[in-house]
């Protein structure tokens, strides 16, 4: 099976992230992307609350102002290019 990395999407609006505790991984297999065609849109799923603010962070830094969409044992953002 053809494997694809994030940094194959050209012009994606929109990415929705949730990989069972590898997010990071996804960000950092996306970072051509982030620096030169950001998604305007990033939802991600995180499985704790310190995975969830790290996610946080990182997505701040890259200029996503970043919301927090529920409160359950997941950890759900969003984060909208600024």
């Amino acid at each position: 099976m053809p494997q694809y990395t994030a940094d194959s999407l050209d012009d994606a609006d929109v990415v929705k992230i949730d990989v069972e505790g590898l997010e990071h991984d996804v960000l950092d297999g996306m970072a051509e992307t982030l620096d030169e065609n950001p998604p305007r849109v990033i939802y991600a799923e995180a499985h704790s609350e310190h995975d969830g603010d790290s996610l946080e962070t990182r997505l701040e830094a890259r200029g996503y102002d970043v919301s927090r969409l529920a409160a359950t044992e997941q950890v759900y953002l969003r984060g909208v290019l600024a």
